[in-house]
């Protein structure tokens, strides 16, 4: 469900996306969020694993933490990124393009 590759010495993070979630649900994350000591979130990925339908590479260097934790049957990846802008970014290639990128390991 998260794997590390490296690939021409550089770590990226894989991470899969369902896309029937969307980042709306996230104040029913708030509290989750608030008593972690994840202060500097920007970005939250709910993923099902039987109904993936996008893989995100994310470079290493551009994500400081990367969370995996589950919430009854789903599965929430807490991507710490550089700044809100990159997050933004990367969903919006996500939503235009589905797959971005897959290197199996």
């Amino acid at each position: 469900m998260l794997s590390l590759c490296y690939w021409n010495h550089s770590v990226e993070v894989v991470l899969f996306l369902d896309r029937r979630w969307s980042l709306s649900e996230l104040p029913l994350l708030e509290p989750l969020l608030l008593e972690s000591e994840w202060s500097h979130v920007t970005g939250v990925l709910l993923v099902e694993w039987s109904h993936v339908t996008g893989v995100l590479l994310v470079k290493w260097s551009r994500v400081t933490r990367v969370v995996v934790s589950k919430i009854k049957s789903r599965l929430l990846f807490l991507a710490i990124v550089a700044s809100r802008r990159l997050w933004n970014r990367i969903i919006a290639e996500v939503s235009v393009f589905g797959l971005v990128s897959l290197r199996w390991c």
